[in-house]
């Protein structure tokens, strides 16, 4: 009888901390890239239940970076990385046991983005020719004035 008890005892305890504990999880998702392809922009979200500290960020292995202070349940933060041309293995690690990572491949050359045109405005026929008019206005008054104060010879015959 005692040994029922001390089974069902054992049982409750390893079957209670589970049923009460908080889920850990962690995401991470590559979102882009700088000016070149070595500037990696990666977001991390903590998508579990409990609060975060301490993730870390390993690339290939090797640790990166710490991100300290704490990250709640529903928030994120980007973090940028500067990463060689070719595959790496990238991973996210909390104390608290969450974990998660991805495969990302860095190309050697950024594909093009697409361009976006801005609207030209339109110019007017005088804006695109402002000097162009400016010489020929000055230049029918020059001649305007020379006529003006170009004294006439007149000769006037007596009838």
């Amino acid at each position: 009888m005692r040994s029922k008890k001390v089974a069902c005892l054992l049982v409750l305890f390893i079957i209670f901390p589970t049923v009460y504990s908080e889920t850990v999880g962690i995401k991470i998702e590559h979102t882009g890239y700088g000016k070149t392809t070595k500037e990696v922009y990666f977001s991390v979200y903590n998508t579990g239940d409990t609060k975060l500290t301490d993730i870390e960020i390993w690339v290939d292995g090797v640790k990166r970076e710490v991100a300290g202070g704490t990250l709640s349940p529903g928030n994120g933060f980007e973090k940028k990385l500067y990463l060689e041309f070719g595959d790496h293995f990238v991973e996210v690690k909390t104390p608290e046991g969450a974990y998660d990572s991805l495969n990302i491949t860095i190309p050697s050359i950024l594909e093009k983005r697409p361009v976006v045109e801005e609207p030209q405005k339109k110019v007017s026929f005088i804006e695109k020719n402002r000097i162009l008019l400016s010489v020929l206005l000055l230049t029918v008054l020059a001649i305007t004035v020379f006529l003006l104060l170009k004294k006439p010879k007149l000769k006037l015959e007596s009838v």
